[in-house]
């Protein structure tokens, strides 16, 4: 393999990046044909759009990217699948111009959430599902007869959109993906709850099969060899909502708003310093990013401040730029975005601790007074019962309390 010359700060050499890298995220790279269809098949590239030259700069620092296939507007969605592709050779021409690209299909990959790094031309990039090759793609007949079952059945089209077949039984916890880039397969990717949402899927499948010319699965046999199977769908809280929820905090406690003053600015999100919200949001782990499923392994960096947001005309469905709270969403390697906080969800878990968290620090000092009290003295305060000491501290108490006295 030949690399490139390091002309991008997440190009080659840099290893502390790569410690930094999310695993399942990649760059994709689009193309309107099938130049690959099976594991294990090769293609060879010449690469010259300005996104995929800087792609290619940052290849040896993660020598693979997605190949997916698109027919319509090069970008993919949740449930689309490709390829995740090992690169074999690598080399630049006519000076850094093109690049020449070889590498094999390692394995079958899924998108569950997509975004495009600013500054890179377009690049985009996807957080992908591994999925089994061993199992079948569906005819198009089968999953079209299985989707009508599906909607006769009380399953309805999840609101967010954010594809073209995503389908939801709420009362099950199960989501089910088709993809649609395909034009001679389609692949099943199912996020159940439970045996009920198993079982729902099957009688679906057991439904549809009288629409069938020649089935090729009963309802076991469909679930074992058709359909690629997930934990359910986290359910997330908007970030604008925990960040407004935090702010409150800080708003109720004189104090905290006394050490504060002076030190905000116009340009602040939520009239409160923008150089301390990565600290209060450093505990949220994401569920959703544009109303798509994303699950990062590593911590990534939630720093909000105000910026315009004109250029986001396709997500926010805005006219004009208009100046709200906005989020650089980064890790430092491989992940980077902007997006406004409304366009964040966060798991229910992390909201609550890290409301938790900034409401014990807040109350930190009011508690060791109430514990020591408590604990050895002989003035009112020693006589207080759980629920006064609860009133006494904004919030409930028993478990800061455990960890002092383990401190």
């Amino acid at each position: 393999m030949v690399l490139p010359y390091e002309t991008d700060r997440k190009s080659c050499g840099m290893e502390p990046e790569v410690l930094r890298n999310e695993p399942d995220v990649l760059p994709v790279f689009y193309y309107n044909d099938a130049l690959l269809s099976n594991i294990g098949d090769t293609i060879g590239l010449n690469l010259f759009e300005p996104r995929y030259l800087l792609m290619c700069q940052r290849l040896p620092m993660d020598p693979r990217f997605l190949f997916m296939p698109n027919y319509q507007d090069y970008r993919c969605r949740p449930g689309d699948v490709g390829f995740v592709v090992q690169i074999t050779g690598l080399w630049p021409q006519a000076r850094g111009s093109t690049f020449g690209v070889q590498g094999s299909a390692v394995s079958l990959a899924a998108v569950s959430c997509t975004w495009v790094e600013p500054n890179t031309h377009g690049l985009h990039y996807a957080q992908y599902l591994k999925l089994d090759a061993k199992k079948a793609s569906l005819l198009h007949t089968e999953s079209e007869a299985l989707v009508e079952a599906m909607l006769e059945s009380g399953w309805d089209y999840a609101p967010e959109k954010v594809c073209e077949r995503h389908l939801r039984r709420a009362e099950v916890g199960a989501d089910v993906f088709f993809s649609s880039n395909w034009p001679d397969r389609t692949y099943v990717m199912a996020f159940l709850g439970g045996p009920d949402a198993e079982r729902e899927l099957m009688d679906c499948w057991s439904a549809a099969l009288p629409a069938l010319v020649q089935p090729r699965f009963t309802g076991l046999s469909f679930r074992d060899q058709a359909v690629h199977r997930f934990s359910a769908l986290d359910q997330g809280v908007r970030l604008d909502e925990v960040m407004e929820e935090l702010r409150q905090a800080i708003v109720a406690d004189p104090e905290a708003m006394e050490q504060l003053k002076g030190k905000e600015s116009a340009a602040d999100p939520l009239g409160l310093p923008k150089n301390l919200w990565p600290r209060w949001l450093g505990d949220l782990r994401l569920a959703r990013l544009f109303r798509m499923p994303v699950n990062f392994q590593k911590r990534v960096n939630l720093e909000p401040e105000l910026v315009k947001f004109g250029y986001r005309e396709q997500w926010a469905g805005e006219g004009r730029p208009k100046t709200s709270v906005g989020v650089l969403v980064t890790n430092e390697s491989n992940v980077e975005l902007w997006t406004r906080t409304q366009d964040l969800e966060v798991t229910t878990e992390s909201a609550q601790f890290a409301s938790a968290k900034l409401v014990w620090k807040l109350n930190r000092l009011r508690l060791c007074v109430v514990q020591r009290a408590r604990s050895g003295g002989q003035r009112p305060l020693a006589a207080l019962e759980d629920d006064v000491s609860r009133l006494v501290c904004s919030f409930v108490a028993t478990a800061v309390v455990e960890g002092l006295q383990k401190a």
